[in-house]
């Protein structure tokens, strides 16, 4: 390798290790649909009574694990103190292939259906 392209590679090694430190975790929010929060959570309610949850976070999360503790902490809001059952159907990164170069890891995703426990019975009067 001549010279100029180690310098280069090194300016562009450097500029990476600096954006990066630049980058942060994604913070605990509901996507907002107009874009301007385009990564968090959204949930819906089902005919069944449960809730399908989504959580998206963007590919220079640090801790893939972030994903399962927004889908917790979100399905513990809708379920309150009885707590919740939960079905987890999509948890996958996509890969961003561009012709000819390294494919780059892209989002996280992560889904499924939480279904709220019954409250717990009052005990009953003597």
């Amino acid at each position: 390798m001549s010279r100029r392209v180690k310098a280069g590679v090194a300016i562009l090694a450097g500029a990476g290790l600096w954006l990066g430190g630049c980058m942060h975790q994604a913070a605990y929010g509901r996507i907002d649909e107009a874009g301007k929060v385009p990564y968090g959570f959204t949930d819906t309610l089902n005919p069944d009574g449960g809730y399908t949850i989504r959580v998206l976070l963007p590919q220079w999360t640090q801790d893939p694990r972030t994903a399962f503790e927004f889908w917790d902490r979100r399905a513990a809001e809708l379920c309150g103190s009885a707590g919740y059952r939960k079905h987890l159907h999509t948890a996958r990164r996509q890969m961003i292939h561009n012709p000819g170069y390294t494919p780059v890891a892209g989002d996280y995703i992560l889904e499924g259906y939480a279904y709220c426990n019954a409250p717990a019975a009052a005990p009953a009067a003597s």
